[in-house]
């Protein structure tokens, strides 16, 4: 079973993302989907994985052109009877465990293009290897967006955001359900392997800015990492428990919190 996050926590962290993603990319998707429409094509199909609560397809939907037709999927059940409530002519929603690549290759012949956000970074290299084939055979994009690259970026600065940065990402490698993780690594890897199977791959910066002007709304979010980045740092380093408790509450005046992500849209240069 895949790891499941809390739908609280993806709505605290929707509008962070709703502003971090790169806008290029995504009229660079909206242009290929226009472009297949163009072709005659009466609709074109998205296979959103791991979809929690909707948000990556509420994001999109506005943005993309023409007839786009929807499969939101995920495992947990929460998530599913929210999705559910979606449900709609161009709204499918199916359970799908995505540590199951058997599941996931039997819904790919329905799917004109793959989309996903804040999920490659939790896969495991074997299990990226393994999708990375499953979609370059059956010849469709891949628009992962969100995926953590290992970046933070503290404010005010401490002595120990090193350590605990280096902490949090050695946590971001366990397993999260599909075998050892590939964390900050994701992104990179994902880019190499689809190249080397003949896609065209762009990435860019879809970094959270969080605090400050104009988002200074966000302390409760930042709060909630920080809680997070002590809580996984201690369980890696049970003997710096005291060190890292006194990092957390030293963090009750950050004021500003950067956390990196990259966005990737591959193309098949063959299609």
């Amino acid at each position: 079973m895949t790891e499941s996050f809390p739908a609280d926590w993806l709505a605290l962290r929707a509008p962070a993302d709703r502003n971090a993603r790169d806008r290029d990319l995504e009229r660079r998707f909206a242009a290929w989907i226009a472009a297949r429409l163009e072709e005659g094509r009466g609709q074109v199909r998205l296979l959103d994985l791991g979809s929690g609560t909707g948000n990556n397809h509420h994001h999109l939907a506005e943005r993309l052109p023409g007839a786009v037709v929807w499969t939101l999927t995920d495992i947990d059940p929460d998530h599913l009877a929210h999705l559910s409530t979606l449900e709609s002519d161009d709204i499918d929603v199916r359970p799908l465990d995505l540590s199951d690549l058997d599941v996931v290759a039997a819904a790919l012949p329905e799917a004109d293009a793959v989309t996903c956000s804040a999920l490659l970074d939790l896969v495991s290299e074997d299990w990226l290897n393994h999708f990375c084939r499953l979609i370059a055979e059956a010849g469709i994009p891949l628009f992962a967006v969100l995926t953590y690259d290992g970046r933070i970026r503290f404010h005010p600065s401490h002595s120990l955001d090193i350590e605990i940065r280096d902490l949090v990402n050695r946590h971001q490698r366990g397993d999260k359900g599909f075998g050892p993780a590939l964390g900050p690594l994701a992104a990179g890897r994902a880019t190499a392997i689809l190249q080397k199977l003949e896609y065209s791959v762009a990435t860019a910066p879809s970094d959270w800015r969080l605090g400050g002007p104009p988002h200074s709304g966000e302390g409760d979010l930042i709060q909630t990492l920080i809680d997070g980045y002590a809580g996984a740092a201690a369980a890696l380093a049970p003997d710096r428990k005291d060190a890292i408790d006194a990092w957390r509450l030293a963090r009750r005046d950050t004021d500003r919190l950067g956390v990196g992500h990259l966005d990737l849209l591959a193309i098949p240069q063959k299609m």
